[in-house]
C-alpha cells in the first residue's frame, strides 16, 4: 500500500467515524455508545472481532435493538466492513465473518481496530461518558 492510499484510507476513516459519531450525539443513546466504543478495541484485542461483534449484537437483544448503543456500534462497524469490501453488501456480516478465510478475518480485524481508532477520538472529544442511556 502507498502513502498516498494509506493517507486516503486513514482520511476515510476519519470521515467515517466522524459522521457516526455526530449522528449518535443526537441521539439518547450517546453514553451508552460511548462506553462501548472505549470498551470495544481491547475487548476485540482479547476475544477476538467475530466474539465481540456478537457481545455487542446480543447486547443489543436484551435491549430495544432500536434504542442500543451496542446495536448502533455493531452496524457502525458492519457498514464500514461492507464499504471496504471486505465482507458482500448482502447478507449478515458474522454469517461472512464464520464462513469466510482465515486472512479475511485478519483483514476485518485489522480495518476495524484502525477505525476504532477514530471512533474512540471523536467519542472522546463529541460524546458524554455520563449521559445515561
Amino acid at each position: 500500500m502507498t502513502e498516498a492510499s494509506r493517507n486516503s484510507l486513514e482520511q476515510q476513516e476519519a470521515i467515517y467515524a466522524l459522521g457516526k459519531v455526530k449522528a449518535i450525539q443526537k441521539k439518547n443513546i450517546s453514553g451508552e455508545y460511548f462506553r462501548q466504543v472505549k470498551r470495544l478495541p481491547a475487548m476485540v484485542l482479547t476475544n477476538g472481532l467475530g466474539h465481540s461483534l456478537a457481545f455487542l449484537l446480543a447486547s443489543a437483544e436484551e435491549k430495544s435493538r432500536e434504542k442500543s448503543g451496542h446495536q448502533a456500534l455493531f452496524e457502525d462497524i458492519a457498514d464500514w466492513l461492507r464499504k471496504l469490501e471486505v465482507y458482500p453488501n448482502k447478507g449478515e456480516v458474522l454469517d461472512h465473518m464464520m464462513k469466510g478465510s482465515m486472512s479475511t478475518y485478519i483483514e476485518a480485524q485489522n480495518y476495524v481496530m484502525r477505525i476504532l481508532t477514530w471512533f474512540v477520538r471523536f467519542a472522546n472529544a463529541y460524546l458524554d461518558s455520563e449521559e445515561e442511556s
